[in-house]
């Protein structure tokens, strides 16, 4: 974890019986932030811990979330269909390149074959 001057002071505010956990989250706002390379450094530390395969999608989620200039701001439903999303165009994608692949390849056979006669 990314520990740097002032970050590794824990404001003693959050221990009160009183803080409100969801709103100071609903406030957090990328767009609006001075330290959005660090938060955005936070994101990148959270998706490269997670278990998944699919960082890259987890990071644009994470982003997505947090960003009042995002389609999916504070919306966890729509971030999670969002990241569904891209993760089926990604999977499309990948298997439209495997595809491809394989025509060439076919392609490439029969003409050396034909080139052979």
């Amino acid at each position: 974890m990314n520990v740097e001057d002032g970050y590794d002071e824990i404001n003693e505010e959050i221990f009160n019986d009183g803080f409100d956990f969801e709103a100071a989250v609903e406030e957090l706002d990328i767009a609006k932030m001075d330290e959005k390379e660090k938060f955005l450094e936070i994101i990148n530390e959270v998706a490269a811990l997670s278990s998944t395969e699919e960082e890259e999608l987890l990071v644009e989620a994470l982003t997505g979330f947090f960003d009042s200039n995002s389609e999916v701001y504070n919306d966890l439903d729509a971030t999670e269909t969002q990241m569904i999303e891209n993760y089926m165009e990604k999977i499309e994608s990948q298997e439209n390149i495997f595809i491809s692949n394989i025509k060439k390849h076919y392609l490439e056979k029969k003409l050396t074959q034909q080139r052979k006669r």
